[in-house]
């Protein structure tokens, strides 16, 4: 039986059936979505199936993100070009500066530089966002742990919605950085420096020239660079990296320990080392999820024992809240488990998309393993919108996936459709959260 399983996950298959049942979600999904909004129903945001709010106007600073867009498509097509002639250190040093420079540049139209800490500044995010919370651990962080699961009913909407470690780490980087300015830097800084779990990933599941071409296209991926200058989760990326980097190259225990620590940071992550566990296949996989559990087993239990956490009344108070706040706001399940994996399709971008459903077509590493972690998340109901932002620390194993299958003209295409769409929607939508 088992053997069965295994042929059916690694065989190609000849007709191009994921790339139509994608087009055709995406299709459904908009479709339906334009039509609720047509006769006046909502299905929970203001645009389904995506998060976003349509300006009346193009901002004034509309020409703002052309040029360091423009500089850093181009500065990744010359890396592409001539990027072999660069060692691995120098090539991600330049991955990392043009990662950076057009997270950055992307994210200005709508209020200049303002704009990378304007969604932890603006009305609604003195309200939703962690900053929010702070007070409440100010002077007794192991107090907040032990009290999280009785504090969720009374916190804001995003240290309800992740584990206490979320809280904590954004307000040990916030007293860091001293302040919300020097806060947001960080975060799209740390974002960037992704480049290198994300090279590791590619190089060790498909060697080195598609683990470049995986960095770049994850780098210049819409969802990206929408939102990797803008939100906690950008910074996520580099976590759960990170923990699914060691993981594929045999450093286990250590990978065990990143996973456990992503948990804690975000409900999502667990995703991430579930992908790369599916990735490995059963040998592999079955110990590395073993070795996984079993360290997130002892972290649990040791902030029980230590800092007295209710793990699970944490869950289950943070499930009561969402179900009290934007989850009972009218996003049926049945609609959203269509539209939320397609947002993550139309976020990747017009050609990594393609070619990540061709990769699933064709049972290229980790493709599958993606497939299934999405139809899990869509399924199980916490893919009902901000798909677009949660997601992101899914993109790096989309463009490792489609790497493989992309010559370098192909990715010099997707690079410069992924940079277009990102600057359409940053003039036209307002992307806070």
């Amino acid at each position: 039986m088992t053997s069965v399983v295994a042929r059916v996950a690694t065989r190609p298959w000849r007709a191009p059936v994921a790339r139509v049942t994608g087009l055709a979600l995406v299709l459904l999904a908009v479709g339906v979505g334009w039509a609720a909004r047509a006769t006046g129903r909502s299905l929970g945001t203001d645009t389904e199936p995506f998060f976003l709010t349509q300006f009346p106007t193009v901002p004034e600073r509309w020409w703002w993100p052309l040029a360091p867009l423009a500089v850093s498509v181009l500065g990744a097509a010359v890396l592409l070009r001539r990027g072999r002639q660069l060692g691995t250190g120098w090539f991600l040093a330049a991955a990392f500066g043009l990662a950076l420079l057009a997270r950055a540049g992307s994210a200005t139209a709508q209020r200049g530089v303002a704009e990378w800490w304007w969604p932890f500044t603006r009305p609604t995010g003195r309200r939703n966002e962690y900053a929010a919370a702070f007070d409440v651990v100010d002077g007794d962080p192991l107090g907040f742990v032990d009290r999280f699961a009785e504090l969720v009913p009374t916190l804001p909407v995003h240290p309800s919605g992740h584990p206490p470690g979320a809280t904590l780490l954004a307000w040990a980087l916030d007293g860091l950085a001293g302040g919300v300015e020097g806060y947001a830097v960080t975060l799209m800084v740390l974002g960037a420096a992704a480049v290198w779990p994300v090279h590791v990933i590619g190089r060790r599941l498909a060697g080195e020239a598609a683990a470049r071409r995986a960095v770049l296209l994850w780098a210049f991926a819409p969802s990206t660079l929408l939102y990797g200058a803008v939100s906690f989760d950008g910074m996520l990326v580099l976590v759960s990296s990170l923990a699914v980097a060691a993981l594929l190259t045999g450093r286990i225990a250590l990978g065990a320990v990143g996973a456990a620590a992503a948990f804690l940071l975000s409900y999502a992550l667990a995703l991430a080392p579930l992908w790369a566990v599916l990735t490995l296949g059963r040998a592999r996989g079955l110990r590395v999820a073993a070795v996984c559990a079993a360290v997130g087993l002892v972290a649990l239990l040791g902030l029980v024992v230590l800092a007295d956490y209710d793990p699970l009344g944490a869950v289950r108070a943070t499930h009561a809240a969402y179900q009290r706040g934007i989850g009972g706001q009218g996003r049926p399940w049945l609609y959203w488990v269509v539209a939320g994996p397609a947002v993550f399709l139309v976020f990747l971008g017009p050609v990594l998309a393609e070619r990540v459903l061709r990769g699933v077509e064709r049972g290229t590493a980790g493709a599958r393993a993606l497939v299934a972690c999405v139809v899990l998340a869509a399924l199980s109901g916490v893919m009902e919108a901000e798909v677009e932002r949660i997601w992101q620390f899914a993109v790096p194993f989309a463009a490792v996936a489609a790497a493989p299958l992309m010559s370098r003209r192909l990715v010099e295409v997707a690079l410069v459709t992924a940079a277009l769409q990102a600057y359409v929607v940053e003039l036209r939508w307002d992307t806070s959260f």
